[in-house]
């Protein structure tokens, strides 16, 4: 299994509670960067997904180390990367 797959619900940052969900990824050289939102567990366990806050986040495919991108150029080659995918 593809530990980046769409759907996998990870912590973005160690020790906080706030999970995140991965929506698609974007694999170049020696990063994964995948789109994310924040998540909500409800007592019910269903998972709520929070739309309006999406992020994209660079992980280091050797060491796992995750940081929010912030790199324009980056962000938006992994945006045309995901709006390539969509079948309109």
């Amino acid at each position: 299994m593809n530990k980046y797959e769409t759907g996998t619900v990870f912590e973005l940052f160690e020790n906080d509670k706030q999970e995140y969900v991965i929506l698609d990824s974007y694999d170049k050289g020696e990063n994964v960067y995948v789109f994310a939102t924040p998540v909500e567990r409800e007592k019910t366990g269903v998972i709520r997904a929070d739309y309006t806050q999406v992020l994209l986040v660079r992980i280091n495919k050797n060491t796992d180390e995750m940081k929010v991108e912030t790199d324009e150029k980056i962000i938006e080659e992994a945006t045309e990367n995901l709006i390539n995918k969509v079948d309109f």
